[in-house]
């Protein structure tokens, strides 16, 4: 017979057999990684050196790239290939903000703005949604300065990834595809990281050698990516993608900004109408179609940046990669009044005052982001002796080419509702009858306007001949642009060059819209 042993005892020689049986195992491990190589990790990006030349159609392409790693993203390039250029880490700023919500603010619009992403906006803040209110304060965490300029090397153009950049925002940022971008750079998907160096396929700036120049037959102009909006034709093929809603229908385009973030588009379009039927004091009954372009419009209407077909209620809005998210916003709400004043009140009884409404309603958003006031653009051309006529003649053509009368008539219109309140003007917007409303003409409430400017002119901080001049520069500059637009890449290059002129000229930063007026007129001649 056995001896029947103590249990405590048994459980006690068990347990110490378990943990010198687990103790072995981990030397044994520790052993077998010390003497095991350790593998080298090389980002799918960064393995690629690719060297692309523009040459003439009938001769070759000269490419070189190292061979794409495995999946495994173990691998080194072979001894023969140029090693390729390691990331380099994104630069940060390490204070926190605190950012106060602005009216029509989107939780994207900010995470865009301070160069970080939504979540962790909403991470700092514990927002369970991107429910945000005018008001409220929002923690904004360090994160990477604005995104550092491109630069050229070996005649192609280089963009370092900043944080919350894909590789469809690059591509629609450089009118070219994400197919392109993952060709020239060895990419086998879509994921990119900050610091990566990326090069651009279609910007390249070398010029064909005078011998490829001179062989018949040869194209010397670069290839263009660019898809144009329309406005009219087929609508549902130009803007396939669509976002429902209960107000309106979101119709945009695929590899757009707006396709990677369609829901924060819809949000800014429907804080834009809140703002515009608060403002009015109007209600807009059943659904309208808003029209998102990712690119610029079709040479017709190439310098619109929005347009609203109001009796059909249909609005169109340039969404690209140009502007500012507070000019964007001012745009999308321009739009919107012409259509919800039309269907609401009425329909206008002259131009100058459907236009003015729009400046007036959607100005906001853009003088609560550091650019000119209204009245001191206004009263700039005052002093100056140039500011528009507006009981003239002269044709509205769009922001980029009558600037000047747009605000005009923005200001006016402000005048008017201030001094007479909003309902007598909404009687004004559908009869035009000035002296049955105010019991003045419309040049006598012109005169008394403009007499309200004067004492404006002396708060002037800037030289109201430096506006107005640069203000024409932009208008001429676009013209000279689009003579002869057909998107190549340097034509792309020069409109995001004049652009940034163009808003640097709204912010009274005259200085340095001179220096992309510069980098303008560059681009142009290489053209």
């Amino acid at each position: 017979m056995f001896k029947k042993r103590d249990p405590r005892l048994l459980g006690f020689i068990v347990g110490f057999a378990g943990v010198t049986l687990i103790g072995l195992l981990v030397i044994a491990g520790l052993a077998i990684l010390r003497d095991s190589p350790a593998p080298t990790l090389v980002p799918t990006a960064a393995s690629i050196s690719a060297r692309v030349t523009m040459v003439s159609p009938g001769s070759e392409v000269e490419a070189q790239a190292i061979t794409s790693i495995p999946p495994s993203g173990v691998a080194s390039p072979p001894p023969s290939s140029p090693v390729p250029a390691q990331p380099q880490p994104t630069p940060t700023r390490s204070a926190i903000i605190e950012y106060t919500v602005r009216d029509g603010d989107t939780l994207f619009d900010i995470a865009l703005a301070h160069g970080v992403s939504v979540e962790t906006i909403q991470a700092a803040n514990e927002l369970g949604g991107e429910t945000i209110v005018p008001g409220q304060v929002l923690i904004i965490p360090p994160g990477p300065l604005p995104t550092p300029t491109p630069f050229v090397e070996g005649g192609v153009l280089v963009h370092t990834v900043s944080s919350g950049e894909t590789l469809i925002s690059i591509a629609a940022q450089y009118s070219v595809t994400v197919e392109a971008l993952q060709a020239s750079n060895g990419l086998e998907s879509e994921i990119i990281q900050p610091g990566w160096q990326l090069r651009i396929p279609a910007a390249q700036v070398e010029s064909p050698s005078p011998a490829d120049a001179a062989t018949p037959g040869a194209e010397t102009e670069e290839t263009s990516s660019w898809r144009p909006s329309i406005l009219e034709g087929d609508l549902a093929a130009g803007y396939p993608l669509t976002l429902a809603g209960e107000r309106f229908t979101m119709h945009y385009q695929p590899d757009t900004i707006a396709a990677q973030a369609p829901q924060q588009v819809r949000r800014l379009i429907e804080s834009a109408l809140d703002h515009v039927e608060d403002k009015l004091q109007v209600t807009l009954e059943g659904s309208f179609d808003a029209y998102v372009a990712g690119s610029l419009f079709a040479p017709d209407a190439m310098a619109l940046r929005g347009r609203s077909f109001s009796s059909q209620r249909r609005n169109f809005f340039l969404y690209d990669d140009t502007g500012t998210p507070d000019e964007r916003r001012y745009i999308i709400t321009h739009e919107l009044t012409h259509l919800v004043i039309w269907n609401t009140v009425g329909r206008p009884s002259s131009v100058m005052l459907h236009e003015g409404l729009a400046v007036y309603t959607g100005v906001e958003a853009m003088q609560d982001a550091g650019f000119i006031p209204l009245t001191h653009f206004c009263a700039a051309y005052q002093q100056a002796g140039q500011l528009p006529r507006l009981s003239g003649n002269r044709a509205y053509l769009g922001h980029i080419r009558d600037l000047d009368l747009y605000f005009a008539a923005g200001c006016f219109v402000q005048h008017l509702v201030d001094t007479y309140g909003l309902a007598d003007f909404k009687q004004l917007f559908t009869s035009g009858d000035y002296p049955g409303i105010y019991e003045s003409s419309l040049s006598q409430l012109e005169a008394a306007w403009r007499e309200t400017l004067d004492p404006v002119g002396d708060e002037l901080t800037f030289d109201p001949d430096d506006l107005i001049a640069y203000v024409a520069q932009v208008a001429d500059a676009y013209d000279r642009l689009f003579a002869d637009f057909s998107g190549t890449a340097t034509q792309m290059a020069a409109y995001r060059a004049l652009d940034q002129a163009r808003i640097a000229v709204l912010q009274g930063r005259f200085d340095a819209a001179q220096d992309h007026f510069d980098a303008f007129e560059t681009q142009l001649k290489s053209d």
